[in-house]
């Protein structure tokens, strides 16, 4: 039986994990880095995150677990993808249910794929 559920959590794990960065939505990549965060899953977060924004996530993994756990509940409310030289970009509106003001999160589209970029945050 143990077995069984090691084997179904394993799948489980590996299908999340195939489908966290794909080229799928903005928003949904947005709301599994903000739950990857939430759940101290570092590595997740940085596949999901610009590579010249790795260096973010070393300072996070100093963070209490209870303080990254507060960024669970994050849901994307809104996206817009637009075109800026040649490059495809999103902002994505995020809102927190105990937060008043929402947030929002640029991403940008490399290679197929929708990738956190933290250097315009607003």
């Amino acid at each position: 039986m143990k077995k069984i559920l090691l084997l179904l959590s394993t799948f489980a794990l590996l299908t999340f994990l195939a489908g966290c960065g794909q080229s799928g939505s903005p928003s949904q990549t947005a709301e599994n880095f903000f739950e990857a965060l939430s759940e101290k899953d570092l590595d997740t977060a940085r596949e999901l995150l610009k590579p010249e924004y790795h260096g973010f996530l070393g300072m996070l993994e100093m963070a209490p677990e209870e303080e990254l756990a507060e960024m669970s509940g994050v849901r994307a409310v809104n996206e817009e993808v637009y075109e800026e030289n040649g490059r495809t970009f999103a902002t994505v509106t995020m809102s927190h249910p105990e937060e008043e003001d929402d947030e929002e999160l640029t991403l940008e589209l490399v290679d197929g794929v929708w990738l956190v970029d933290l250097g315009d945050i607003k």
